[in-house]
């Protein structure tokens, strides 16, 4: 039985239902060991700092301020505010997508190759055990600049630039197999993804033409999309993350040859189904990095026009206020890459 299974049927027992107040702390406590992932973003301090791990940002591949693909690793301390290096990538990638899953790092990324199949890799890095990468090759497609969002300890792999713009396809981790899903009712890439409310958010991208202003909600029980009110702008290669309930998306670039760069934020709330303007940062950056921890959101580098981005900035949905965290070393200046939040032992971190 697996452990969503298990989950579920819990959920459905007659005394769980008849004694709400008093069992939605085992549950919580109970879905905490069962699916870690979902706290990934949860620092609960204080009692983990009297453990041996330590969240961080992790800033992986990306363009370099020369345009030159990278397969470095940053790695961002909050508490302290240090810079440090983690084991570089088996191969450069800026194309590519990240998620976490059991505490694991994985990057998926497609080669194409000119004169036979092209192959998917899929890399992972597990802190816990090892500062080495593992390599896997698979036959099947997934497209550049696709999406990952982590759910119940599988991978889910939305749209992408290739002729399965539409598909979503789910990897997992455990048993190394593929599965493919009911697809978008519109094929994007360069667009975001995150997960709410135990639903996946597809939000705007392109089409190899044109940027979309389009949403779309997936169901995983369900197998279904529903598509959903527009965002106020359409974007593409921008950021979004969730923050106290609510879906936060700012920054896009415009599609070539043109240059416009949108500053302006909104956010979601899923209880009225609308989207609504919040503060935006002094200077709009897109394909930039992001992530929650906490309910505070961070973004890192990106680009502003043609110039490479070195700031992180954080922004505090509740205050509605945009503030600059930290300087990024030129070492670890990037663009077109992903952040994630990872859990590192603290002999790593110091």
């Amino acid at each position: 039985m697996s452990k969503f299974s298990l989950r579920q049927i819990l959920c459905e027992e007659e005394l769980v239902k008849n004694n709400v107040a008093c069992m939605t702390l085992l549950l919580n406590g109970l879905e905490y060991f069962l699916f870690p992932d979902r706290y990934q973003n949860v620092s609960l301090i204080p009692r983990l700092s009297l453990r041996e791990y330590e969240d961080v940002v992790v800033l992986i591949g990306g363009k370099n301020i020369k345009k030159e693909e990278l397969k470095s690793l940053g790695c961002f301390v909050l508490s302290s505010k240090n810079w440090i290096s983690l084991p570089d990538m088996p191969q450069s990638c800026s194309n590519h997508c990240t998620g976490v899953c059991g505490g694991i790092l994985f990057v998926i990324h497609q080669i194409y190759q000119r004169f036979s199949s092209s192959l998917t890799y899929v890399y992972s890095l597990n802190p816990k055990r090892s500062t080495s990468w593992n390599s896997t090759e698979y036959g099947i497609l997934v497209g550049h600049d696709c999406s990952v969002t982590a759910y119940n300890e599988q991978l889910y792999i939305v749209g992408g630039s290739s002729d399965d713009s539409k598909g979503v396809k789910v990897f997992n981790p455990a048993l190394g197999t593929w599965k493919r899903m009911a697809p978008m009712n519109i094929g994007r890439a360069g667009h975001c993804a995150v997960l709410l409310q135990k639903h996946i958010y597809a939000i705007g991208g392109h089409n190899n033409e044109s940027c979309q202003k389009s949403v779309e909600r997936y169901n995983p029980v369900t197998n279904q999309w529903q598509t959903i009110r527009d965002i106020s702008n359409a974007r593409t290669f921008a950021a979004a993350a969730v923050s106290n309930g609510k879906i936060v998306v700012g920054g896009f670039s415009a599609m070539k040859p043109s240059k416009v760069m949108e500053v302006s934020c909104e956010m979601f709330d899923p209880c009225t189904n609308e989207w609504s303007l919040v503060s935006s940062p002094a200077i709009s950056r897109a394909a930039c990095g992001i992530v929650s921890i906490d309910d505070i959101i961070y973004l890192s580098g990106g680009q502003h026009e043609e110039c490479c981005m070195e700031t992180v900035e954080s922004f505090d949905l509740i205050r509605n206020e945009w503030r600059a965290v930290a300087f990024m070393p030129t070492e670890h200046q990037r663009s077109f890459h992903q952040a994630s939040v990872l859990r590192l032992p603290k002999h790593i971190v110091s």
